[in-house]
């Protein structure tokens, strides 16, 4: 978060590669928080999209995207 921080245009696609790699979903919410953060709305919106779809059959990962997208900045 920190590199995302202090230079955005460089280290913010990490966060989307990160987002979409989709490894666990520690680092996915994670990334998707940076995302949410320093993203601009077009991209926010896609990545809350993606995430979605790739978590809509799971309740508690549902919730943690509610709550990521309530949180959000």
């Amino acid at each position: 978060s920190y590199l995302v921080e202090g230079h955005p245009e460089r280290y913010l696609p990490l966060a989307f590669a990160q987002c979409a790699r989709r490894h666990n979903q520690t680092d996915t919410r994670a990334a998707l928080r940076l995302v949410l953060d320093h993203a601009s709305p077009g991209e926010r919106n896609a990545a809350l999209e993606a995430a979605y779809a790739a978590q809509r059959a799971n309740p508690l990962a549902l919730a943690q995207w509610f709550a990521d997208q309530a949180s959000a900045d």
